[in-house]
Parts: C-alpha cells; structure tokens; sequence
C-alpha cells in the first residue's frame, strides 16, 4: 500500500492533516487539468472547486481492496473534468451578440455604439458644467453654492435662500435679493457666450 493510500485511509477516518495532505499532494494535477482545458469553460475557479469537491468525495469512496488511491483519484478527477465541460450551463452555440440581443437584427444601420449609453459624452457634458460654474462663480462661494443647487434642480428662490441663509449667515431675504441679481448676471453672461 503506497503512501497516498495509507492517507486516504486517515483522511476517510477524520483526519484532517491526511486530507490536507492528499489536496496539496493533487492540487499542482487540478490546477493543470485546468488551465489546459481554460478555453473549454467559462469560469475557472468553480472548476477549480468542482474537482477539489470530487477529489474529497474519492477519499470517502475510497476501498484499499479495489486498488491504488492515486490510480483512482486521477481517474475521478479526469471523469469530474469531462462532466463539468458536458454540463455546462452555457453553450458557445447559443452566445449571441448584443447587437442581436437588442432587437435591432433587421436594421443595418444600428450598432453596437447606438445601443450603449455615450459614458464619455456625459462626463465631458459634467466637466463643461463645473467649468462654466466656476467661470460664473468667479471664486464666491456664495454664487457657487447657488450654481449648484440650480445644476441640481433646485429652482425654488426663498428655499435656496433658507439654505444660503442657514449655510453663510445672514436674512434669507437678502439672500433671495442677491439670487435674482445673480440670476440677471448669469443670463446675461451666458447669452453673450452663446
């Protein structure tokens, strides 16, 4: 009786060395039936973690009376292979691309940019926003803040100036005066760039 026999033995009676023993002795096996087969699955790790599994489930089937434990450890092993590559849950065949997924498989003149939202567009739109609030801010937190809180959708005079109020000091009031000049500034700053 071999080695990995005698600890597959142990490792079947509960302990937990032999079975650590037995996968560090079969891991450099797993590992290359793996990366041999990558193009074949989809996800390398639970193959990884399917073999591992049938490599524990032989050492509690293992029988010293039916042969060698390594002889029938690379066997399972080989079997669990073919097995996960078979039951796959997604074939190649049925992949399809997402010009197709989308619907637009009769029209020519659709692509895959039409169907994906224009990320950069957007972030160059925000970055050309900030700039023309700091452009009309020119440096005043005060204005800054009001800016923003319009690029945010806040259009409601006397509650931007309870938050003004609240944010810099001062009577809301007098805070909802200097809005309605800003806004006049603004209106006429913008017009002249446009």
């Amino acid at each position: 009786m071999d080695d990995l026999s005698r600890l597959a033995l142990s490792a079947k009676r509960g302990c937990r060395e032999s079975e650590e023993a037995i996968l560090r002795a079969f891991l450099p096996e797993i590992n290359d039936m793996v990366s041999q087969n990558w193009y074949m699955v989809f996800n390398e790790g639970s193959l990884t973690k399917r073999l591992t599994d049938k490599l524990l489930y032989t050492i509690l089937a293992f029988d010293e009376r039916k042969g060698s434990f390594s002889r029938l450890a690379r066997n399972n092993l080989r079997e669990g292979l073919f097995e996960f590559i078979r039951s796959r849950k997604y074939s190649r065949r049925t992949v399809r691309s997402l010009y197709h997924k989308s619907g637009h498989e009769d029209d020519e003149s659709s692509s895959l940019a039409d169907t994906l939202p224009d990320v950069l567009a957007n972030v160059e739109d925000q970055a050309i926003v900030k700039e023309k609030i700091a452009l009309l801010a020119k440096g005043d937190s005060r204005k800054e803040a009001i800016l923003l809180a319009w690029s945010d959708g806040l259009y409601n005079d006397s509650a931007l100036s309870v938050l003004l109020a609240q944010r810099f000091g001062g009577k809301p009031e007098s805070h909802r005066q200097a809005i309605k000049r800003f806004r006049a500034y603004c209106q006429v700053s913008l017009e002249g760039i446009a």
